[in-house]
């Protein structure tokens, strides 16, 4: 379908990426990033997997991942998405994401031996998780206090100044233009937000649950694919079409 620009509208900007090469810890928040295929490139390509089932390692059963970050030291895109990742401990160390010193740890605390792996991919799920600033507020809000930003998985972070909580909602089937890529919003999105933990310290906070599950049955933000464009940076304005 061809794009009509003259009937887009200017509905807000970019003000934040997110990007997590190791799926269940925290990632990084580069200033510019390229949407490659069919995601943001190097985003969720590696997991920690239990090594005996197979099964992936989630925060939600293994809150002390949430004390790890990964990071690109290359820039993924120069070396085909899979650049050298560095793994920060929870006490400032700094490690090689395949150095053995870290997944034996994590080992140690899940109980069990796990493993690093690539992320198959029926296993990604959604290509891109947007929330919006207004949402977010909202949340904080029925919350009673600000939400740790670790607690947030989204891959991009929208501000959209005439706007309430959850309007764009009504987004879905529709097209954005951010930077010089075009994304189709696909549905509402079922974990942009870590809900039941109390981070660091791992605890459960079922009132934030609760309420997410009362007010939104847990969709926060929303899915996109990339229909085309390559190269999106913080501070670009989006248009929505169609």
């Amino acid at each position: 379908m061809p794009l009509n620009l003259e009937l887009a509208e200017v509905v807000g900007r970019l003000i934040g990426l997110r990007r997590f090469p190791i799926e269940g810890i925290a990632g990084e928040a580069p200033t510019e990033a390229v949407l490659r295929g069919d995601r943001l490139s190097g985003d969720r390509l590696y997991e920690l997997a239990d090594e005996a089932s197979g099964a992936p390692i989630a925060p939600g059963s293994h809150p002390f991942l949430l004390s790890y970050s990964a990071r690109y030291l290359d820039d993924p895109e120069a070396t085909g998405g899979r650049a050298w990742v560095q793994v920060r401990w929870p006490d400032g160390r700094d490690c090689a994401a395949t150095d053995p010193s870290w997944i034996a740890e994590a080992s140690r605390i899940a109980g069990r031996p796990v493993t690093l792996r690539s992320r198959p991919k029926e296993g990604i799920g959604a290509a891109v998780r947007i929330l919006s600033v207004p949402s977010r507020r909202r949340l904080e809000k029925v919350y009673g206090g600000e939400l740790e930003e670790i607690r947030f998985r989204e891959n991009m972070l929208i501000d959209l100044p005439e706007t309430e909580a959850f309007e764009e909602d009504g987004w879905v089937g529709r097209r954005l233009r951010i930077g010089e890529a075009l994304l189709e919003v696909t549905g509402q999105a079922t974990d942009c937000v870590l809900a039941s933990l109390a981070i660091p310290s791992g605890e459960r906070d079922a009132s934030l649950l609760a309420a997410m599950i009362k007010m939104r049955n847990g969709k926060i933000g929303l899915e996109a694919r990339v229909v085309s464009g390559s190269r999106i940076r913080a501070a670009d304005p989006i248009l929505l079409l169609d």
